[in-house]
Formats: structure tokens, sequence, C-alpha cells
């Protein structure tokens, strides 16, 4: 095993995934009205586009198959307004949202311990945001993008969980093979479909925790700790004092 890839919501931070996407949609839509757009039917555009991404088949990037449902709401002219999206990612008003999560201490330390004894780390969240928004995300949790060697955006993607291409795409791009791999994560819907390329998989369990009435002894299961000793017992390495 040389490759570990972490989700991101529920797994390095805890997260109220309900009461975050709440507040997200009401905060953007409120920042996208200031600009002169209609809050409710910016409320529209942005679930078909999530929609539009979620069902990707591949022929485009999340990024396009995002922007082209935009513009068929708001116009050619809307496109204008693209980098109001990254300005928001940096805003206060996104960072206030990270109240709706919970800071893991073991979880940046994890993350670098791997790479230092040469794993590659990739941090695979569904890839329905702008890189900025990934890295605000990722402050809340204690860590920055630099501490990834990869991060799967809508800028890069053209998939998202829990299709089998997405997982395909991310090993095609970083020249990897599924046995090489273990994805980490708390949905057994999304995380765990890593299975079905061949991905060795570890389910972290918790307060947000997504099972999607599956049983989680399907598969090895317990906290970022418990998952980082399997990854090194996988690989055949001694236990490793996190510091």
């Amino acid at each position: 095993m040389k490759c570990v890839l972490f989700d991101l919501d529920g797994t390095l931070h805890e997260m109220n995934q309900e009461k975050f996407s709440k507040a997200y949609y009401e905060s953007l839509t409120s920042a996208y009205s200031r600009l002169g757009y209609d809050k409710e039917l910016m409320g529209t555009a942005l679930t078909l586009g999530v929609l539009a991404m979620k069902d990707n088949d591949g022929a485009k990037t999340n990024e396009e198959r995002f922007w082209s449902v935009f513009k068929e709401v708001f116009g050619e002219d809307s496109l204008k307004d693209k980098d109001k999206f990254i300005d928001y990612y940096k805003s206060e008003d996104y960072g206030l949202l990270s109240e709706h999560c919970a800071f893991k201490e073991d979880a940046p330390k994890i993350v670098k311990k791997l790479r230092e004894l040469g794993f590659k780390v990739i941090l695979a969240s569904n890839p329905i945001f702008h890189e900025e928004g990934f890295i605000g995300r990722l402050s809340w949790a204690g860590l920055k993008k630099e501490d990834f060697d990869y991060l799967t955006t809508f800028s890069n993607s053209s998939f998202c969980k829990p299709s089998e291409g997405y997982y395909r795409e991310i090993l095609s791009k970083n020249g990897l093979s599924a046995d090489e791999c273990v994805m980490v994560g708390n949905d057994t819907e999304h995380d765990m479909a890593a299975k079905k390329v061949g991905m060795d998989v570890f389910l972290i369990t918790g307060d947000s925790l997504l099972s999607h009435g599956e049983d989680i002894n399907l598969y090895p299961h317990g906290d970022l700790n418990a998952a980082f000793d399997y990854i090194l017992t996988k690989s055949g390495l001694k236990k490793a004092e996190i510091k």
C-alpha cells in the first residue's frame, strides 16, 4: 500500500452535514443576492448545478457542468461573476460555517505522519466545490492544501462519488493502481464505493457516520487512530507514534 485517500467532512473533522448544507445554501445565496441575484432563483441554480455534477458522466468537468446550468438559469452574462465564487470562499461569511464542524486533534497529525512515512496522501472529498472551498474547510481541520499530494475539486474531476469513475479518475491522474490504495471515509455509500474498483477501505465511525442503512461490520471500521494502525499493519509497518 502506497497511497491513502481521505474524505474530509465527517472524516478529518466532525460535521453536522444537514446543518452545514442548509447554512451553506443560505450563506451563498445571501452573498449572491447582494450582487443583485434573485435569492430564490439562486437556490434553484445551486440545487440544479449540484445535481448536474453528481450525475456527471465524464464528458465534461464538474465545473463545466455547474456553470452550464448556472448560465441556463441566469443567462450568459452571469458567467462574468465566476470569480465571485472564489471571493465567497475566502470571505468571513464562508468562515462562519465552521461552527457546524468540530476539530479532530489527531487528524492533522495522522496526515502529516503518513507523508513522513512515505505514503502519498490524497484528499478525496466529493468534488462539487471550487478548490478555495476545500482550502477553507481544510483549515477548520487544522490542515492545508500543501499537506496533500492531490485533492479532487470541481475543476479537475469529471465524476462524483459514489461513481466508480470518480475513483478510476484519481488512479489515472496519479499513476496509481487500485491495490496500492486505501480509501478512508465515513460514508458507506460514497466512500466505501472505492472497494468496487479494487481499493482497500476503512470506515470512520462516530457522530458523523453516514451508513445509509448498511451494516458497518461489512468494513474495517473505527476512529482515525484505528485507521492509522490499519494502514500501517496492511503495509507491513510497525505502529508509529503520532506526535
